[in-house]
C-alpha cells in the first residue's frame, strides 16, 4: 500500500534518571509501602524519551526487519 510507518515510544518520564523517581510517585499515588513486592511497578527504566537508534534497535530486537524501519 505504500504506507511509512511511523515509529515512536512509550513517555513516561523524561530521562531513564527519573525512573527511581517514577515509581517513587507511583507508590504515593497508590498508597503502597515501598518494599511491598506487589505494588504497581512498571519494573522497566526505558519508559522516558529514547533516540531514534535506540527505537530502531527495539523494533529490529522485536522481530521486524530493519529495512522496514
Amino acid at each position: 500500500m505504500g504506507i511509512q510507518p511511523i515509529i515512536t515510544n512509550d513517555i513516561h518520564y523524561p530521562t531513564r534518571q527519573h525512573f527511581t523517581l517514577h515509581e517513587v510517585f507511583l507508590a504515593i499515588q497508590t498508597r503502597a509501602k515501598w518494599r511491598d513486592e506487589k505494588r504497581m511497578s512498571y519494573e522497566v527504566p526505558k519508559l522516558c524519551f529514547l533516540d531514534s537508534d535506540e527505537i530502531k534497535k527495539g523494533f529490529v530486537l522485536s522481530g521486524f526487519e530493519e529495512d522496514f524501519i
